[in-house]
């Protein structure tokens, strides 16, 4: 697999879950420090590229969702204060998803997952936890390199996302949930879908009347996937114009300076290789 940006961070949601693939890179912009929970997220395993470039960034250290994004196992946290049956029942389930992720039984892991989503949707359709758990699904999926069921559960995780009471939580999950349809479709070679995502996200974002931090640190990341994604489609001029947008979020977002410089030097290779092209014409 060639590496990815499967970047824009998202990978998502609190580490009570299990991290069932490979480390990521801590993603910090000065020396402040962190919060625990913040050190918490940003230190679990999700691609092994996710070490070698900075399009796993978003993938791989997406800290948004808060209880599930990584491998889509934490319900039993969310649930573990209810009393009535059903939540029982998927409290019980995603223990025991937990129990098979930590062992790397990855399928039956997925299996429980999936049982409880069923029952949380038969119990509240409209439940605020449906979008983590959906998108902790297609998470999982993805990791077993199943992105037709990945971008099934992304799309489902988008349509929950009304159920979410916070305005700046629902665009922040938006646009990393299309970052990462874009990447499947990307992956899979379905490019006009993959740029069709991209655009949606960065143009969500860039109808913001105002943005969180956060969010402007997610984007970064986003642009930067989409910047390469126009880069390796022979669109030299395009992805230019992408990447210098990526690296002034970037910039503005305060990332640490190995982000930046990591845009800046795809910058500089997409342009020395536009000249290249130019005298080899």
């Amino acid at each position: 697999m060639r590496p990815h940006i499967n970047a824009s961070q998202f990978a998502l949601l609190h580490r009570n879950a299990v991290a069932i693939t490979p480390h990521a890179r801590v993603l910090s912009t000065k020396s402040k420090k962190a919060h625990p929970t913040k050190r918490f997220f940003t230190d679990f395993r999700f691609r092994e590229y996710v070490q070698k470039d900075f399009k796993s960034w978003i993938q791989g250290e997406v800290i948004f969702i808060s209880l599930f994004l990584i491998c889509g196992i934490t319900g039993v946290y969310i649930y573990k204060n209810r009393e009535n049956t059903p939540v029982k029942r998927v409290q019980k389930l995603f223990s025991h998803a937990k129990e098979c992720a930590d062992r790397d039984e990855r399928q039956k892991a997925l299996h429980d997952c999936l049982q409880g989503l069923s029952i949380i949707r038969e119990t509240n359709p409209q439940d605020r936890h449906l979008f983590s758990v959906s998108f902790g699904i297609a998470a999982q999926y993805e990791t077993l390199g199943n992105r037709y069921a990945a971008i099934r559960h992304y799309l489902e995780a988008l349509q929950s996302i009304d159920f979410l009471s916070d305005s700046n939580e629902k665009m922040k999950n938006k646009v990393v949930a299309m970052d990462r349809i874009a990447q499947c479709y990307e992956e899979l070679n379905e490019f006009p879908a993959a740029e069709k995502y991209y655009r949606q996200a960065f143009q969500l974002y860039e109808s913001l009347s105002k943005t969180t931090l956060d969010l402007d640190q997610q984007i970064s990341g986003l642009v930067y996937n989409y910047g390469h994604f126009l880069w390796k489609r022979g669109r030299s001029e395009e992805a230019q114009q992408v990447l210098i947008r990526a690296k002034d979020l970037a910039t503005k977002a305060d990332l640490a300076r190995e982000y930046v410089e990591k845009i800046q030097n795809t910058l500089e290779t997409v342009r020395e290789e536009q000249i290249q092209n130019e005298k080899a014409s």
